[in-house]
């Protein structure tokens, strides 16, 4: 939680406040007119209907398209965000079929997006009919002011997508429920006049409803993620236990054994097993070369060779330093019996 107050410590007087007139002004530019008062009125050769931008004026901005144009209309998303910090943009299409999102190499994206940071996208507009659809652009200031009361968990998750250096694009389709909740949001914004409360209130709703859902997508892919890390381990475990009467190969080579890097090999072994792979391959050799002294009437030296250990000296420091006690010990134990 320290963190959290720490990152809101030093978002607080920050210039987080876009600059919302040259936004619009240049949005309207595309459009072959002038903003009034925060609102685009398309002319009559390009369409009819009208793009409303609601500034909050503490970090919350809302535009609502309401339009339908005369021909097809394609241009790149312009960038509505602080001047400094992370920030968080939804994205979400009440018309998908005539108002489509799409990447720079031109893949569709679903109705609802949700965005940390920035991303190259493209809006394109289909003639004919109605378009309906909803931008939010949230400073990190905001969310963490807001969210400050939250579940702890979903504050977390803001802050891990506020610090994450990689944006996020989170992308999937609405659901009925929050269809109609945005499908309400984007009818009242574009009302002549706008309540800041409602904007904010039904804002902090559905912000709620996209992190509860990257929590449950984390969760189950640490899951996933967890699930193959250990069935890479166990092979690891194998491949030590083929070498217990032999030199053990280079961490490089059974980390290209497992389709894993070095480093990663290394870190998620320790993780899971608690010790080094080394420490664990000779813990499984020694467990093996004492069953062996316990359970057959074999020599100390003919056991070292069986591991592997070309000087038998060798093999009795290392049995020591494991038991605290020489394998001869065990020798004598099992000629006495």
């Amino acid at each position: 939680m320290h963190k959290l107050l720490t990152a809101y410590q030093k978002l607080r007087g920050a210039s987080t406040q876009p600059d919302a007139a040259i936004f619009f002004k240049e949005l309207a530019r595309i459009f072959n007119t002038d903003p009034v008062n925060n609102t685009i009125i398309l002319p009559v050769n390009e369409g009819s209907g009208i793009i409303k931008l609601t500034d909050t004026n503490n970090g919350l901005h809302v535009m609502a398209w309401d339009l339908q144009v005369n021909g097809v209309r394609q241009f790149k998303k312009l960038p509505l965000r602080p001047a400094t910090g992370r920030f968080f943009t939804i994205i979400a299409s009440l018309s998908p079929k005539h108002f489509q999102v799409r990447k720079k190499e031109g893949t569709v994206l679903p109705d609802m997006i949700f965005m940390a940071g920035e991303h190259p996208l493209f809006y394109t507009f289909l003639p004919g009919h109605k378009i309906k659809a909803l931008v939010i652009n949230i400073s990190a200031e905001w969310v963490f002011r807001e969210f400050r009361d939250a579940d702890p968990d979903l504050l977390f998750q803001a802050h891990d997508l506020f610090y994450d250096k990689k944006p996020l694009l989170f992308t999937e389709e609405a659901s009925f429920t929050m269809h109609h909740s945005l499908g309400d949001m984007q009818d009242l914004m574009s009302r002549e006049r706008i309540d800041p409360f409602y904007a904010r209130t039904k804002t902090l709703s559905i912000l709620h409803d996209i992190f509860r859902r990257l929590l449950t997508i984390q969760s189950h892919d640490n899951k996933e993620s967890n699930i193959q890390l250990h069935a890479k381990m166990l092979a690891v475990e194998k491949i030590l236990d083929e070498y217990l009467d032999k030199n053990l190969p280079s961490i490089k080579e059974i980390a290209k054994q497992v389709a894993l890097s070095e480093s990663t090999l290394k870190r998620n072994f320790k993780k899971v097993y608690g010790i080094s792979i080394y420490e664990f391959y000779l813990r499984k050799k020694m467990q093996l070369a004492r069953h062996l002294l316990d359970q057959q009437p074999i020599s100390v030296k003919e056991v070292a060779y069986m591991l592997g250990y070309e000087k038998t000296s060798n093999f009795i420091t290392m049995f020591k330093k494991h038991y605290d006690f020489s394998p001869g010990a065990l020798r004598k134990k099992f000629s006495l019996d």
